[in-house]
């Protein structure tokens, strides 16, 4: 099973949805904004590894 960070998630003020992909805002704390990252990259993996 595949664990993917999610800190940014935690908390909606720094985040919504638009047009079904997610949007980071521009004033949320640089560890929300990194921790997307992080996110986005575990999730590119998993898709590869085929465990996503």
């Amino acid at each position: 099973m595949t664990r993917l960070d999610s800190l940014w998630s935690k908390d909606r003020r720094y985040w919504h949805v638009e047009n079904g992909d997610i949007v980071i805002h521009n004033d949320a704390p640089k560890e929300v904004k990194e921790s997307y990252e992080r996110y986005l990259k575990q999730k590119e993996a998993a898709i590869k590894r085929g465990t996503l």
